[in-house]
């Protein structure tokens, strides 16, 4: 048995980040000796020369025509997010035509950002931050290749959520002592976490804590402290991992006593009111491979609450719903009508609506992860819809109000 007394000390930087040491004694031989490396604490204020994780939330022009909204976040050395673009209604100033959204992925150093549409070579964005809140430059692309300029602002007056970032990436290794550095088991651990600012609406910021809760730790709780929140997610992760191996005296097979968890929060959609956010967990405690589950949630930020299908698809429409998914993915897998899926090597015999599903101003996603339809080697699947081919399916009323 592991007996473990632990005392936390803390301070803060010059540089905002919080640092923090435990100092524990066990009854045994492996020490649990975790030096937290570094726990930064993002905010909407990036210093200018310094890469730290954040999450903003851009919108401008393109050119001189071209509206964009970017949600872009940094983990401090790579970028990620996703813009979606829309023109004017010729005569119009409410009513809009929407692009699709694109994820793009990329890097920043210092002031610098440089980021592409994912999976593509074709389109990239090279820009420079302007204090904390402006980023300008060119994107490139298309064919023939032209250079248009563009200017974005950190702004939240679309309908959009301020979020601040909790970033975290810890490593413990098993065997102490400097002669074993290179050779010790290591259990390691990264959290991106997307939080309400500290003035964000009770009733939503308390709706996402029971989300986020739930997914990151299995509890119903009301995060009172996020950084405490991720402090005890650390501990109870280092502590299970010692308590596991202890006894364990040949660790000839490194790899196969590495511990490996992540979580991530990422924004799909954060305009009109409506918030969309992918949730990420994987774990890696020994065997052929980790487990990820990928879970997607959205926010009326308006009415403060979840949103679920029936809010916005007719209760006699789901079924026609239904076989739109199995289409899109019987196309998506070059699967014929008359073929059988199980015959086609997937799980079930059909699909149905699920609730892990995601917004954009174009349409909405379902995803289904590994096992829930397909077997491990399938991977994932991910069926997306555009709202113009579910228009008489939507209900009077939906939340999606830039649908006109």
């Amino acid at each position: 048995m592991v007996f473990i007394n632990v005392l936390t000390k803390y301070s803060f930087s010059e540089t905002g980040c919080l640092s923090f040491r435990y100092y524990c004694s066990v009854n045994m031989k492996k020490l649990l000796n975790i030096v937290i490396i570094l726990f930064c604490i993002g905010s909407s204020q990036l210093p200018a020369q310094v890469s730290i994780p954040f999450y903003k939330h851009f919108t401008g022009l393109l050119d001189t025509n071209m509206f964009i909204v970017l949600d872009l976040q940094s983990d401090g050395e790579s970028l990620s997010g996703q813009y979606n673009y829309r023109f004017s209604v010729e005569g119009s100033a409410n009513e809009f035509y929407f692009g699709k959204t694109v994820p793009v992925e990329g890097e920043i150093e210092g002031e610098s950002l440089t980021f592409r549409d994912y999976n593509s070579e074709d389109s990239e964005f090279s820009c420079t931050f302007s204090g904390s809140s402006v980023i300008s430059g060119t994107w490139q692309g298309g064919k023939p290749v032209k250079e248009i300029p563009f200017t974005l602002l950190e702004n939240y007056t679309d309908g959009s959520f301020p979020l601040k970032t909790l970033h975290l990436d810890r490593s413990h290794n098993l065997l102490e002592g400097d002669e074993f550095a290179s050779i010790s088991p290591q259990a390691h651990i990264k959290i991106f976490l997307l939080y309400p600012e500290s003035n964000a609406n009770r009733q939503l910021k308390d709706t996402l804590d029971m989300v986020i809760a739930g997914f990151m730790r299995d509890t119903s709780e009301i995060i009172k402290s996020p950084e405490l929140f991720l402090e005890n997610i650390v501990f109870d992760f280092f502590q299970s991992y010692v308590e596991i191996t202890e006894g364990i005296e040949d660790f000839t097979n490194v790899a196969s006593f590495n511990w490996n968890k992540e979580y991530k929060i990422e924004v799909l959609n954060n305009q009109f009111n409506i918030l969309s956010l992918k949730f990420t967990k994987y774990a890696y405690t020994g065997g052929a491979h980790g487990i990820s589950i990928i879970r997607h949630e959205v926010f009326d930020t308006k009415k403060n609450r979840r949103i679920n299908i029936k809010d916005f698809i007719k209760q006699e429409k789901i079924e026609s719903l239904s076989v739109l998914l199995e289409k899109k993915l019987r196309k998506l897998n070059g699967i014929l009508a008359d073929e059988s899926l199980r015959d086609a090597g997937f799980l079930v015999d059909s699909i149905g609506v699920n609730d892990n599903f995601f917004i954009n101003t174009y349409g909405v996603g379902f995803f289904y992860n590994t096992y829930e339809i397909a077997p491990y080697a399938s991977g994932t699947t991910a069926l997306f819809i555009p709202f113009s081919e579910i228009n008489d399916l939507l209900k009077p009323g939906h939340p999606f109000t830039w649908l006109k």
